[in-house]
C-alpha cells in the first residue's frame, strides 16, 4: 500500500515539474489561429505578424504596404503556425527576385492566387528589402600584383599561417 502512495506522490511531482509552477508569463507563442481570434476583439492597425510577440522577428518598415498584406495572407503559416512553412526569419534571407518568383510561379502560387500582382510585389519587397540592383564586382589584382608564386609558402600574418 505504501508503494502506491509513493508512486502517486512521485507522479504528482513529475507532472508539476513538467507543467511548471512559475507565476511568470510563458515565452511560448500562442498559435496564430488562436491569437487572431483573441485579436479580433480589439481593433488594431497592426498585421497579425506584429501581434505574435516574437522579439526581433518583425520585418520591414512599419508603414510598408507589404506589412498588411503579409499579416493578412502569410503570417498564419510563416510566423510559426505551420511547422513545415519557412519561418519569416528564413524568408528575409531570400533575394527579392527569388521571393517574387516563388510567389508568382513557384511553390506559393496556389496560396497567392487571391493576391494581386501588386500585393505579391509588396510582400516580396517587405520581406527582402527589394531588388539588389546592379552589384559591382569586387576589385581584382591585375598584372604583376595578380602573380602568385606557387613555390613560396602562404603568408597570412596573425591568421595561424606565418
Amino acid at each position: 500500500m505504501q508503494s502506491h502512495s509513493k508512486k502517486a506522490v512521485l507522479l504528482s511531482l513529475l507532472a508539476l515539474l513538467i507543467t511548471g509552477c512559475s507565476d511568470e508569463p510563458s515565452d511560448t507563442v500562442t498559435p496564430a489561429a488562436d491569437q487572431s481570434a483573441e485579436a479580433g476583439a480589439e481593433s488594431t492597425d497592426k498585421p497579425q505578424s506584429a501581434t505574435l510577440g516574437l522579439a526581433g522577428q518583425e520585418t520591414g518598415a512599419e508603414n510598408h504596404p507589404g506589412r498588411e498584406v503579409f499579416g493578412q495572407f502569410c503570417a498564419n503559416c510563416h510566423m510559426g503556425g505551420v511547422q513545415r512553412a519557412a519561418h519569416v526569419s528564413a524568408l528575409r534571407m531570400l533575394p527579392y527576385e527569388s521571393m517574387l518568383r516563388t510567389l508568382n510561379e513557384g511553390i506559393m502560387k496556389e496560396q497567392t492566387d487571391e493576391m494581386s500582382a501588386q500585393q505579391r510585389e509588396d510582400v516580396a519587397f517587405y520581406l527582402t528589402g527589394g531588388p539588389l540592383g546592379e552589384v559591382p564586382m569586387p576589385p581584382r589584382c591585375e598584372q604583376e600584383q595578380a602573380a602568385f608564386d606557387f613555390s613560396q609558402p602562404p603568408y597570412a600574418s596573425h591568421w595561424g599561417i606565418t
